[in-house]
């Protein structure tokens, strides 16, 4: 009798074993899957500043969204030439995860409908830097994320109410002495700066990388 159990037990065993081997060995995801991330760097100096960066959950590089300012034209632009942006942990003050709101499949199809969002967030125009009543990179990278409805939202919103007073304090000053007089076209956000310390090519430069304030070495 228990020679007779000992071998259905091994059978079943065997049958369950081959059965396990047919199993994915990997489940692929059907959906975008990527992160936002508020990258904040050079905090509480003129420098200070904030972009939005895109990036696989994790990942230690990502596409950056922004705006900076254009030193050739005097003005801030939306800004999505900083295509792999390091984010360091420090760096990293809120990481939201991307919901595939209308099911796109692919991350490139995520992003592409993050950046048609951002890109309806204005800038800042030369009259409105010049008054001192402007909306910064700060402001920029809040709407965006309030605009996607990521799942922790207030999160950006409440960073930004502790914080976009002083922001604005630091940096207001810089950004109306790169701005005076700046070209008629700022505050177009659909424009895009024929060349960045991003390495495309053309005349049009735009404030380093980290330092959308004063031009030092990217960091």
């Amino acid at each position: 009798m228990f020679f007779r159990q000992l071998i259905a037990f091994f059978s079943f065993l065997a049958i369950f074993s081959g059965f396990s081997l047919c199993l994915p060995t990997t489940l692929h995801r059907r959906i975008a899957d990527l992160e936002l991330v508020l990258r904040q760097t050079q905090s509480n100096t003129i420098d200070w500043h904030f972009a939005l960066v895109i990036r696989a959950p994790g990942a230690p590089r990502g596409q950056g969204i922004e705006h900076t300012i254009d030193t050739d034209n005097k003005c801030f632009f939306f800004d999505t030439t900083r295509s792999n942006i390091q984010v360091t942990e420090k760096q990293a003050i809120i990481v939201a995860p991307l919901l595939a709101a209308n099911g796109e499949d692919t991350d490139n199809d995520l992003y592409s409908a993050v950046e048609n969002i951002a890109k309806q967030v204005p800038t800042a125009t030369t009259s409105q830097i010049a008054s001192g009543d402007f909306n910064n990179c700060f402001d920029f990278a809040t709407e965006v994320a309030r605009r996607l409805g990521t799942a922790n939202v207030e999160e950006f919103v409440n960073y930004h109410n502790e914080f976009a007073a002083k922001v604005k304090e630091k940096t207001n000053a810089g950004t109306q002495r790169l701005c005076a007089r700046g070209n008629s076209t700022c505050g177009d956000t659909q424009r895009q700066p024929s060349s960045t310390k991003g390495g495309k090519s053309g005349n049009t430069t735009s404030a380093s990388t980290d330092h959308p304030i004063t031009k030092h070495p990217s960091l």
